[in-house]
């Protein structure tokens, strides 16, 4: 929200005081104003305090906004770190620790991550509440896996994340078959 200059040109403001719902906006004190969560679902007004051309010191208020609404943001990621693991060894990764999302601090918000994997070993899950990947790896895991996680919120706006899980080989003991 910002002040329209041009309609100020006989006067000079001394200060602006941004009002939520009439209550002043903790620091909210120059032309321009950028509302935040705590924002949300309250009018935005502004107060100025001004010298006209005649020296005389006055107060106007703006009319007030609409109702400030909520707008979902997406979620963000940093890069998820790189795993490795010998084979047949129980190994988590908190891939959740990675997502944020501005949304969570919002009042009355009920916001949630969901996750999803590409790209796992046959013997991982991913816990789609928690983010939490889990599982012991096999023979057949052993290489390389480029994992891909996703992290979904309630407005279906994603993001992604893609790191590669190692399983290095481990000398099994041999077998034998019986002998004729």
């Amino acid at each position: 929200l910002s002040i329209a200059e041009a309609a100020l040109t006989s006067v000079d403001v001394s200060t602006y005081q941004w009002l939520a719902n009439g209550d002043p906006v903790v620091g909210a004190t120059n032309s321009t104003f950028k509302p935040t969560a705590s924002e949300i679902g309250k009018k935005i007004s502004v107060l100025l305090d001004y010298v006209d051309n005649d020296g005389v010191q006055s107060s106007v208020e703006s009319s007030a906004s609409s109702w400030i609404e909520f707008k979902n943001d997406a979620p963000s990621v940093s890069q998820i770190l790189d795993e490795g693991e010998a084979e047949g060894t129980y190994h988590e990764i908190d891939a959740a620790s990675y997502f944020s999302d501005i949304d969570f601090d919002i009042p009355d918000t009920t916001e949630v991550l969901n996750f999803s994997a590409n790209g796992l070993p046959s013997g991982y899950t991913i816990d789609s509440a928690t983010g939490i990947i889990s599982g012991t790896s096999t023979n057949g895991d052993v290489g390389f896996h480029e994992v891909t996680i996703t992290g979904t919120d309630l407005a279906n706006a994603s993001v992604s994340s893609t790191f590669t899980l190692s399983v290095t080989n481990v000398n099994d003991a041999p077998s034998v078959s019986q002998i004729m």
